[in-house]
Formats: structure tokens, C-alpha cells, sequence
């Protein structure tokens, strides 16, 4: 006696499975969706946290004078080497543009006269400014907030 016997799975079968994998992907978008937009958040304030100090230290080790300007309405911050500190942007100086990744938006820059920093060849703040913060925020309401100390040093909350 033969018998036949056929392993796999049905159409049925297969399509349960698909069914219950593609409700399972949908009610987890929302929470990556979440995370991905808070690394963005992230990303995009440690990147002008690492972009502030280098221009701290590149003061000091340059000897010379480093303007760092923020601008709300683009969500850009612009470092301009000022190798001759006369605080003009001269032909041969360079003037580099950092951008907020997408989804985030410099949303508050409050850094007292003006909203420039200026760095100094010691490495600190012009004595017209008086430190302040920036704020950060995310697509989902998050929030980040760096801080600029009177005399230069920049921290992360």
C-alpha cells in the first residue's frame, strides 16, 4: 500500500500569517516612528553641541576668533573663522553651515546681546556675551536644550 502525503502550508494558512504579520508591523509604526524622530533629535543636538565646541577649541589652538551664528527660520548654524578677527567674512576665511537633520527644528536661540557667539583666541566668550541656551525640537513635541555658559562652556541638558 502507497500513500501520499503532502507537507506545506495551505493558502489559508499562509494567508493568516500575513494577516496577522501585517496588523502587527501597523500597530508598531507608531512607536518607531517615535524613536526614529527622537534619535533625529538627538543626532541633530549632539551634532551642534560637537560643532560649537570644536569651534572652542579651534579658537584657542588657532588663535583667532570664531563666530557662530544661529538662524531659526532655516535651522542652521553658521561657524565663520575669523583668521584675522575683525568680524567681517573676508575671501580667505572660511564660513561653514551646519543643519538641523529633518524633522527637528531650532525652534529657541537665547543667547544674550545677540544671537551670535563670539569665541575668543583663550577660548571663551567675547565679554558682550553673556552665554544663553538653544532649543531643539522633534516632529513628536521633544525637546532638547544646550547650554552656553558665560564664559564659554557648552553642556547638553
Amino acid at each position: 500500500m502507497f500513500t501520499s502525503r503532502q507537507s506545506g502550508f495551505s493558502l489559508i494558512e499562509s494567508l493568516v500569517v500575513i494577516t496577522v504579520l501585517g496588523v502587527l508591523f501597523a500597530m508598531g509604526l507608531p512607536a518607531f516612528q517615535h524613536y526614529n524622530s527622537g534619535l533625529a533629535l538627538k543626532r541633530s543636538s549632539e551634532r551642534m553641541l560637537e560643532e560649537m565646541r570644536r569651534a572652542r577649541q579651534r579658537a584657542a589652538s588657532e588663535h583667532n576668533n570664531f563666530i557662530v551664528t544661529f538662524n531659526t527660520a532655516s535651522g542652521t548654524m553658521q561657524i565663520h573663522d575669523d583668521d584675522n578677527s575683525d568680524g567681517a567674512v573676508n575671501a580667505n576665511e572660511q564660513v561653514r553651515t551646519v543643519t538641523v537633520a529633518d524633522g527637528v527644528a531650532l525652534a529657541g536661540v537665547e543667547i544674550a546681546p545677540s544671537d551670535t557667539l563670539v569665541f575668543t583666541l583663550l577660548g571663551t566668550l567675547r565679554d558682550r556675551n553673556g552665554g544663553g541656551f538653544l532649543t531643539l525640537t522633534g516632529c513628536s513635541g521633544a525637546s532638547d536644550t544646550l547650554y552656553v555658559s558665560a564664559v564659554g562652556h557648552i553642556s547638553r541638558s
